[in-house]
């Protein structure tokens, strides 16, 4: 299930609002394990639910501009990205690790016979150590922002719900 060219008449998601991790799907241990989390971080986000409940982003997106303030275990992180293909350096939402990323809209095929969906399509490496990030393909499917995350063996998703935010 790859990605193609998103079309000329393709539509592309708004991903405004806050979101929290409701379920995840598919082996997150070995998923986390082959791209390079230790075995204590690993029982931890195990212990965690894998953020399920947890982890949250807030999102503001207008034309081709992103803000993501996703909150985690290891804190909280601001990036204001394009999508547009260029190479931009921000933080990893997750570690707060320095990266490399780039950002485009694709069609995405995600079940066999149906027709593709857009995606905002993410993918990169850690610039401390050079490694190729996991890609990362963000889409909506019904009331759920979708992220199917891909290693180079390895597969999973994260599911998010949009959940009303109390302003303090």
């Amino acid at each position: 299930m790859r990605a193609m060219a998103v079309g000329a008449d393709g539509t592309r998601p708004d991903f405004t609002g806050s979101w929290v991790v409701s379920r995840t799907e598919g082996p997150f241990d070995a998923f986390m394990r082959e791209v390079g989390f230790s075995y204590l971080d690993r029982c931890a986000a195990s212990v965690l639910r894998y953020g399920v409940g947890r982890m949250t982003n807030e999102v503001t997106q207008s034309g081709d501009e992103i803000g993501v303030v996703s909150w985690s275990p290891k804190g909280t992180f601001t990036n204001m990205l394009r999508i547009d293909g260029s190479k931009q350096e921000t933080a990893d939402p997750v570690e707060g690790r320095p990266i490399r990323v780039v950002l485009a809209w694709e069609a995405l095929l995600v079940d066999a016979g149906a027709a593709p969906v857009p995606a905002l399509v993410t993918r990169g490496r850690r610039l401390d150590v050079g490694e190729h990030l996991p890609e990362n393909s963000h889409f909506l499917h019904g009331e759920e922002e979708s992220l199917r995350v891909i290693a180079w063996t390895t597969s999973c998703t994260v599911l998010a719900q949009s959940i009303p935010v109390a302003r303090t």
